[in-house]
């Protein structure tokens, strides 16, 4: 008996105890066992065991449980806290894929720019390739630059075209272009089993993921990703909330570095640098976790730690109790979490939104739904119907509508202009004119309602079809008497900034402001930010339609309040009643 079939022997006497043989022994028998050992036999289902046994790799427990979600979920979110080792883990998940699971492709990629997919992602790969290229090797793997390819065999049947074989790709994701390029990138993969690895998947652009969800359709297709939860908006956040994919949390008050005080993973966030950053970026309180979410308790190992300051010198030793966060990197670099009191590029105060969120969350909803089709040409959910004597304005932000599955939406938001209570909430991807025709269907349910139409870009097209098309006879019309609401980066950031007061003194108890019914209201409120250079919009491409029609409908109403306590002067009588025709 040869080395190799004395090899396989052991292997296979001892694969229910493999973890008993010291790790030099059993890379060596695997070595010289080459192929005889089925990979995907024995760990297709178990990436954990696989990493721990073949190469001989220790993981912290998050990252533990984050690989091992693999075998039970297709997709699999690591949301995790800085330097835990998430990147480490999605590339052993990689490997695991390529050589344990048949017939399979693999696509992996990281947030631009370039540098974290060539110099952070792909090593991980790399690395393994290198220190087990016998693995690799015997299999008949070759690597190039941001790709590993598999020769044909013969267990592969017959021979397929260059795109069947099984390989890994390094996909690089344009900054320039246009977004149907960058989808394009990941559309059209098929495999048996194929897997998509995005690293750094909150900063990843959202036509990726598009183009990502057309391959899932068929086959078995995983699809896996780790971020840091910076912004509770986008694509990776939508599925979080909507429980559409496993998440499996990471924080750095539970890597072993931090637990035991010195270098278990070297490279790894340190406890030195926790215990500084929750010195400098929380404050202590007496209130409990649980009462508030901003309140932390602190871990026991790390009570009486001393740490040094940023700026040079010592912090006191670290104390027991409760505290507060105060710096909203904190939440996502320490504890892996979202912030609970917002971020700086967040607009709108997020902690008070929350609140607003759950108690509709828990309300009994809308008191009916208007179905596409169903008298109207887009969605609409009923929150008042209208009042007897009562004044309603609506307020609209038309989109072109060209594509019925990506454009931008058609959306307005019916408001009582007595309470400030949202009376109904539409939106559609339909075209100008259709949008128009509802829009004159819904003012005119709600009494003759006034018509703030944005006329930007294709709302001029709606505002002549609802003055020519419609004879509507209430469409509003601004200061320089033209039909419309000119949006402007002056003008837009004078409505924000009014809606921000209005929540602050709401928050306070100082006025009672808008009575918010719509779910959808809200989350675009959330997920509404400073994009740089002056422009406001909705953060990771995150609609913001609702909030370009609560802030022009809370400008027009406020300033009649204004006018009617004799505080400001309008221009003309039609900026008070409207453009009745």
């Amino acid at each position: 008996m040869g080395a190799r079939e004395r090899a396989i022997g052991l292997l296979r006497r001892y694969r229910s105890d493999l973890m008993g043989i010291p790790w030099e022994d059993r890379r060596e028998l695997f070595r010289l066992a080459g192929d005889g050992i089925d990979l995907c036999e024995w760990y297709g289902e178990e990436p954990l065991r696989f990493g721990r046994e073949v190469l001989g790799e220790e993981y912290s427990e998050d990252v533990a449980r984050f690989i091992g979600a693999l075998s039970e979920s297709e997709v699999v979110f690591g949301r995790s806290a800085t330097g835990v080792g998430k990147t480490h883990g999605v590339g052993m998940a990689v490997v695991w894929h390529a050589l344990c699971r048949p017939a399979s492709q693999t696509w992996a990629c990281a947030a631009p720019p370039e540098g974290n997919l060539v110099n952070i992602l792909w090593p991980q790969i790399e690395r393994r390739y290198h220190g087990h290229r016998y693995l690799w090797d015997a299999r008949g793997w070759e690597m190039k630059t941001l790709e590993l390819r598999r020769s044909w065999r013969k267990e592969d049947g017959i021979r397929g075209s260059d795109a069947e074989r099984p390989m890994v790709i390094g996909v690089r994701i344009p900054q320039s272009g246009s977004p149907k390029q960058r989808e394009s990138r990941f559309s059209g993969k098929h495999a048996k089993n194929l897997m998509f690895v995005v690293d750094e998947g909150d900063a990843v652009p959202e036509e990726v993921y598009r183009g990502i969800d057309g391959c899932m359709s068929g086959g078995r297709v995983r699809l896996v990703v780790t971020f840091n939860p910076r912004e509770q908006c986008g694509p990776l956040w939508e599925r979080e909330r909507n429980g559409t994919a496993r998440v499996v949390h990471l924080s750095a008050l539970r890597h072993p570095n931090v637990v035991r005080g010195k270098d278990v993973f070297p490279g790894a966030v340190t406890r030195q640098i926790t215990v500084r950053r929750i010195q400098e970026w929380t404050e202590p309180t007496t209130h409990r976790s649980g009462e508030d979410p901003t309140v932390f308790a602190v871990p026991e190992e790390l009570i009486g730690v001393v740490a040094t300051r940023s700026k040079g010198g010592m912090h006191p030793a670290l104390g027991a109790g409760y505290r507060r966060i105060i710096n909203h990197e904190f939440a996502y670099k320490v504890l892996g979490i979202y912030s609970p009191i917002g971020t700086f590029a967040q607009v709108f105060d997020r902690a008070y939104l929350v609140g607003w969120e759950e108690r509709l969350d828990a309300g009994p909803g809308p008191l009916r739904v208007i179905e596409t089709g169903e008298g109207l040409g887009g969605h609409c959910e009923v929150y008042e119907e209208p009042i007897e004597r009562a004044e309603y304005v609506i307020a609209a932000d038309p989109a072109e509508g060209k594509d019925p599955e990506r454009s931008d939406y058609c959306e307005a938001i019916v408001l009582n202009a007595g309470t400030w209570a949202e009376a109904a909430h539409y939106w559609s991807r339909c075209d100008p004119h259709t949008f128009a025709g509802d829009l004159a269907a819904l003012g005119t349910h709600y009494g003759g309602a006034e018509l703030i139409v944005e006329r930007n870009n294709h709302g001029a097209t709606v505002i002549e079809a609802l003055l020519h098309e419609h004879e509507y006879p209430s469409v509003y019309m601004d200061g320089d008497e033209e039909y419309g609401a000119l949006t402007t980066v002056k003008s837009k950031a004078a409505r924000v900034d009014g809606v921000r007061g209005m929540l602050t003194a709401m928050r306070r108890g100082a006025e009672k402001g808008i009575e918010f019914r719509s779910l959808r209201t809200i989350q675009q409120m959330m997920s509404f930010g400073r994009l740089g250079n002056h422009r406001m919009g909705g953060l990771y491409g995150a609609n913001d339609d609702a909030v370009t029609c609560i802030t022009m409908a809370h400008r027009v109403l406020a300033d009649r309040v204004e006018y009617r306590r004799g505080r400001i002067e309008l221009p003309d009588p039609m900026v008070l009643y409207g453009a009745r025709r």
